[in-house]
């Protein structure tokens, strides 16, 4: 095993651990109360493109992809952290672009960075910044200061939605609030489907390794909405 796919599988652990001790903790009831802002989307012509480019996906990766930004951009708000409102919307809403026709030996987020070019209206460091938050919400790890707030966050909304990291931080309103205005059906079947799929077309990619490890069940039992 090469020294980079052993420092994702010792990631993918630590996450795995994470995850177990945060859902104890949702488990006993340890969440905010009251009400929590659900976040706003930015009213700006890019944003107006991504979601018209986020569109022209299914409406299981429609629905994930918003959740996924509205998640995120809370868990930044929780945490202090400032994200680049349009970009980090941009990267949430097309981070999965190109997982619904998998390539062989394609990692998905080379197409779904492909996407990314409708921020070139921000020039070559906007449309940079969205390509590397899309590759870091399947790096294991991810962190603030390698892979930016936006691609940590992506990461963090994402895994949120579907497996249900970090659940416990939230207000139930806000989750409610969220999950009401973006449908979640069919999200876990589709999603287990894809994954499924892109490790068979991609064996040595980190959707492979995070099959391997669970993930799929990690879908199953999560504790939102099926």
């Amino acid at each position: 095993m090469g020294k980079e796919k052993r420092r994702l599988v010792r990631e993918v652990l630590r996450g795995q651990s994470a995850s177990v001790a945060r859902r104890i903790a949702l488990m006993l009831g340890r969440r905010p109360d009251g009400p929590m802002d659900v976040p706003t989307s930015p009213d700006s012509a890019l944003a107006k493109e991504a979601e018209e480019a986020a569109a022209q996906q299914s409406p299981a990766v429609v629905g994930h992809s918003y959740r996924t930004w509205a998640f995120g951009r809370a868990l930044a708000s929780i945490d202090g952290e400032s994200v680049d409102e349009e970009l980090s919307y941009v990267a949430s809403l097309l981070h999965d672009a190109g997982i619904e026709q998998p390539v062989e030996n394609e990692d998905f987020t080379i197409r779904s960075g492909d996407a990314a070019v409708v921020a070139s209206h921000r020039g070559d460091d906007g449309e940079a910044c969205v390509r590397n938050a899309i590759a870091a919400h399947v790096t294991p790890g991810a962190s603030i200061a390698a892979d930016g707030a936006e691609g940590f966050y992506t990461q963090a909304g994402a895994v949120l939605d579907l497996g249900g990291l970090r659940l416990n931080e939230l207000s139930a309103d806000l989750v409610d609030a969220v999950n009401d205005a973006h449908s979640r059906e069919s999200v876990f079947r589709e999603f287990s489907s894809f994954i499924k799929a892109e490790a068979k077309a991609v064996p040595d990619g980190r959707f492979a390794l995070l099959k391997k490890s669970g993930f799929i069940l990690a879908l199953r039992t999560s504790p939102l909405p099926k």
